[in-house]
């Protein structure tokens, strides 16, 4: 990575996400929100890897969400290196995105938007997801959205700040 570390990288990630202000605003339905961190995390690593080729560092397995600029053909590599899932008790189990840096090095993103009636479950997953990923990821970023039910949020940051006091949020006025 040019020079910065992959702390710094993440970091940087995190930033991009966290104060996007698209993504600050309500959204109905999951893929809408994955649409949006893809759209954040593609031109986060075009400024940051301007010399490599994107397609290849921003990789997602989702077809149906017609993804600008999604590579099926980087993902079936990734895939074939089996570094795509991580099998946990005879399930496969993948994040939504994954950045394959230079270096080989990977952060996986997992989003998830507490749009159905049980935004608790769907917050659980994420997070069995995110840690379970950590197995084969050097870093994981959970994006976790209120979706139309800003109450939420407030619950939600309070859970982030017991898990990690550093994950950045956007405050309410």
């Amino acid at each position: 990575m040019p020079n910065s570390t992959l702390d710094d990288h993440f970091r940087q990630l995190v930033h991009a996400v966290s104060h996007d202000e698209i993504l600050s605003r309500p959204f109905a339905k999951e893929p809408d929100v994955e649409r949006e961190v893809w759209r954040i995390v593609w031109e986060h690593c075009g400024t940051c890897f301007p010399q490599e080729d994107p397609p290849g560092i921003v990789l997602s397995s989702q077809k149906s969400l017609g993804l600008p600029n999604r590579s099926a053909e980087k993902w079936a590599e990734l895939l074939s290196s089996s570094l795509a899932d991580l099998e946990v008790l005879e399930a496969k189990k993948r994040l939504d995105i994954v950045l394959q840096l230079p270096g080989k090095v990977t952060i996986g993103i997992e989003v998830e938007c507490m749009s159905a009636q049980s935004p608790a479950d769907q917050f659980i997953v994420g997070l069995g997801q995110s840690v379970l990923a950590l197995a084969h990821r050097d870093r994981v970023l959970l994006v976790a959205h209120c979706g139309p039910n800003s109450s939420a949020s407030r619950q939600l940051q309070e859970i982030a700040n017991r898990i990690n006091g550093d994950i950045p949020t956007w405050q309410e006025e």
